[in-house]
């Protein structure tokens, strides 16, 4: 009866023995979603503007690598590079993007700007959010600060563009 009973073992653990690997399925960089051309609309001045975020592995002045996205004509204005942090809710969901605040952000006409990544109306919060292929770009934008010296007109609005990717 031992004998048998330890024969029945030693078919269970070798019987059931897979030949094949599975293969790890590739898991896309959270970054990766944001990355494209977009068609995007000024809900402020209604009219529309192609812009495009890029990827750039970089290195920070301490020699440390960074992921990197860059924002190509944002605000149909800007080009500036960000640090990417992989951003995820109490939900599990990792489609925020944050774009930084900029202090002295100079738009193509070498004019100064203040640009922060999200305001608040009077219910909440409003931040950008990455959803089926759009995202909801909420900001401050302001040149208080510059306008006199710039010789530009007076800016300041908390605004909302509305980006969709291009494919």
């Amino acid at each position: 009866m031992k004998l048998l009973l330890a024969i029945l073992i030693i078919i269970s653990f070798t019987g059931c023995e897979d030949d094949k690997q599975q293969p790890i399925p590739n898991v896309p960089e959270c970054y990766e979603k944001f990355l494209g051309n977009y068609r995007v609309y000024n809900t402020d001045s209604n009219n529309y503007y192609n812009m495009s975020i890029t990827y750039e592995k970089d290195t920070s002045a301490n020699g440390n690598l960074y992921n990197a996205l860059v924002y190509h004509n944002f605000a149909n204005k800007f080009v500036f590079k960000y640090d990417f942090y992989c951003i995820v809710d109490s939900t599990g969901d990792n489609n925020y993007l944050d774009f930084g605040r900029h202090d002295t952000a100079y738009d193509a006409n070498s004019k100064r700007w203040f640009l922060f990544p999200y305001f608040q109306d009077s219910l909440n919060n409003k931040t950008s959010w990455f959803h089926n292929d759009t995202i909801n770009l909420y900001f401050d934008m302001c040149n208080i600060a510059y306008y006199i010296y710039d010789l530009q007109p007076y800016y300041c609005k908390q605004v909302m563009h509305i980006a969709v990717k291009q494919h």
